[in-house]
């Protein structure tokens, strides 16, 4: 019961000469998650058996992002992890090439492993280990979210795409495939069977972006945070997504979010506010306010009962009061602006060991740098921040139990975050 890998050039004159079957896999799209082995050409293929029961002696194809399987029964007879072209020998041991996998399988293999004795029916099937995108989601109903911008609970509904893939096959054969491909002999396709994890994954996502909310970001960045939205959901569905079901989210893209009416009003009115204040704050639409307000008391005075002299008498009352609001207010922004000036450069200043205050970051006597503030670190984008995220590019702080992968790259999570592979 076991597999032996054969040369390239070795296969066509095997099956010519041994009359041996030959398999390869279905079609597996994008979205493909599980398909059994089919002879090529099947309609004219006399090399291989029509009802997929593959046979001693019987050639199958693997191609690179797959694993294939050997199954009898629903039962493992072997499996591997590397492409090639195997021979199905019966009266071998199992191989079991765990490939990239290397001891991944160890636990899964002992519970579903075929018991030992030979294979009556045995059917070949191949998992795709390529990520798995597009999945669409999106929030049935409004979420409750605070934001610390706008100082209220709005209501919002938030959808997009996010993408998954299979970390460990076996342990995704046992509990996520439905048995009815097995005996079926069947193809099998994320949306089948994703109502169960759809809905999985929108309770971590109101989690993670409940987090999001707690961490006082604005729910006005959330379409830039896709990589922080991962980690949040990543260390959510755990548990239940990868140690469970050998499957792990891979990534999220996230739609701009649909407001209720009465938080769509809330962030209107705000946005409203703000764009006065500033105008307000510009000497140029200062000017352009007072220059469209004498434009139109001008007219107004034309038309005075009184007559035009009383008209564009309360014209120069009027522009006069004014300009004393409007100069008035631009004196107390120059006054706020100098204060917060004051503040920043109290609020950053630091001393040097030579005695020197400096604002900057060498001191402007010795040209010694700026110490380090405790707790600080710098991202890879090469930003510094004492936060446990990155101010620039929202990516967490490293933790402490960094690893180096095979292929150079330097992870502090499960996997690679490079090549996929994981952490040793």
């Amino acid at each position: 019961m076991g597999l032996i890998k054969i040369l390239t050039g070795a296969v066509g004159g095997a099956i010519k000469e041994q009359t041996l079957e030959a398999y390869q896999p279905s079609e597996m799209g994008d979205t493909t998650v599980f398909a059994p082995a089919v002879a090529p050409h099947s309609n004219n293929n006399k090399y291989a058996s029509t009802d997929g029961v593959i046979s001693n002696g019987s050639i199958i194809q693997v191609y690179d992002n797959q694993m294939m399987i050997l199954v009898d029964g629903g039962r493992v007879v072997d499996y591997t992890a590397e492409p090639g072209y195997f021979k199905v020998e019966n009266s071998s041991m199992p191989s079991m090439l765990n490939g990239q996998f290397k001891d991944t399988f160890k636990d899964v293999w002992n519970r579903i492993k075929f018991g030992g004795s030979t294979p009556q029916t045995q059917r070949a099937f191949y998992i795709n280990l390529q990520e798995i995108k597009g999945i669409r989601f999106g929030t049935p109903n409004p979420l409750n979210y605070f934001d610390s911008f706008y100082n209220a609970e709005l209501r919002l509904k938030v959808h997009g795409v996010y993408s998954m893939i299979i970390r460990n096959p076996l342990l995704f054969y046992e509990n996520v495939v439905p048995k009815e491909y097995v005996t079926g002999n069947k193809r099998l396709d994320y949306s089948q069977i994703s109502a169960q994890y759809n809905g999985e994954f929108l309770t971590a996502l109101s989690t993670a972006i409940g987090q999001m909310s707690a961490a006082g970001e604005s729910i006005r960045f959330i379409t830039s945070k896709g990589d922080q939205l991962s980690a949040y959901m990543q260390t959510a569905l755990d548990q239940l997504w990868l140690q469970n079901r050998g499957m792990d989210l891979f990534s999220v893209a996230v739609s701009a979010p649909t407001y209720d009416e009465t938080s769509q009003k809330l962030i209107d009115k705000r946005n409203e506010i703000a764009l006065q204040a500033s105008a307000v704050s510009d000497p140029a639409a200062q000017a352009a306010y007072l220059a469209t307000a004498a434009g139109q008391a001008m007219i107004n005075a034309g038309s005075n009962d009184g007559g035009s002299m009383a008209g564009f008498m309360g014209l120069g009352m009027a522009m006069n009061q004014g300009a004393n609001i409007l100069g008035g207010y631009q004196q107390q922004q120059i006054a706020a602006q100098q204060a917060a000036a004051q503040k920043t450069t109290v609020a950053g200043g630091w001393k040097c060991e030579c005695g020197t205050e400096n604002t900057g970051k060498f001191c402007q006597n010795c040209g010694k740098p700026k110490p380090v503030e405790s707790g600080a670190w710098k991202c890879e984008c090469g930003a510094e921040n004492t936060g446990k995220f990155c101010q620039n590019c929202g990516k967490p702080m490293p933790s402490d139990g960094k690893w180096k992968c095979e292929c150079g790259t330097d992870n502090s999570g499960k996997f690679c975050q490079n090549c996929g592979k994981p952490k040793p």
